[in-house]
């Protein structure tokens, strides 16, 4: 008789990849290895959520975040990853936490996952589920007064990941919701390398990496003229 398959088991799991010889590209790079369908969550970015009003309490802005492996979302909120907003890789209970690791396309490639924002309401989130969301609101774990203590602030971010303890009350609505970033999968993904589209500013004037190739220059502009 033929084995059933084992419906508890994903059909997928994702992987630092490995860089071939000298090759230069931003990120470690991620591999998935199994089959992932299309519209299928394959990754959380993980990081501190910086919502608008936050930026505003940051010394510098947005400069405050030029050096760190961000992305921005389209409500307006950046997920930064630099090596001060995240946790150690074995201290992280969600192993799909890598999205921070995948690379921009090589050239005359497509991307084959998109990044895509969810709001959640903390009050829905099961307590065992808690660890699992990788990310820490700006808001929820700092005052605009501590955001001038760099040190201090890293010690906040990691331990708020690391308990699951989003929800602080600070009165303010903004700590109900949650924003958290993933990567989605645009086509089906086997034993592949993930590649997203960095999208990077076209008007910001800063030279642009050498490995970067921009995917779709339409697509850019659109990106940065909202």
């Amino acid at each position: 008789l033929a084995r059933a398959p084992d419906e508890r088991k994903p059909p997928f799991t994702v992987v630092p990849a490995e860089l071939k010889g000298r090759e230069r590209r931003p990120q470690g790079g991620v591999r998935l290895v199994g089959r992932a369908q299309p519209g299928d969550l394959v990754c959380f970015f993980p990081g501190v959520v910086f919502t608008q009003r936050d930026v505003w309490h940051l010394p510098g802005g947005t400069d405050a975040l030029a050096d760190a492996n961000a992305f921005a979302m389209h409500n307006g909120a950046i997920v930064s990853a630099s090596h001060c907003h995240l946790l150690p890789r074995e201290a992280t209970a969600n192993r799909l936490a890598l999205g921070h690791e995948i690379n921009h396309p090589r050239a005359r490639t497509q991307p084959n996952v998109v990044p895509f924002g969810l709001e959640m309401e903390v009050a829905t989130l099961r307590d065992e589920l808690a660890p699992f969301l990788p990310n820490a609101s700006f808001s929820a774990v700092a005052s605009a007064a501590e955001a001038e203590s760099r040190q201090s602030l890293d010690d906040m971010f990691r331990s708020s990941i690391l308990s699951g303890d989003f929800a602080a009350d600070s009165g303010d609505e903004a700590c109900s919701t949650r924003s958290t970033l993933v990567m989605v999968a645009l086509r089906e993904i086997c034993d592949e390398e993930l590649c997203v589209n960095y999208r990077l500013n076209p008007r910001s004037g800063a030279p642009r990496p050498d490995w970067y190739e921009p995917v779709s220059a339409l697509e850019e502009e659109l990106r940065w003229s909202t």
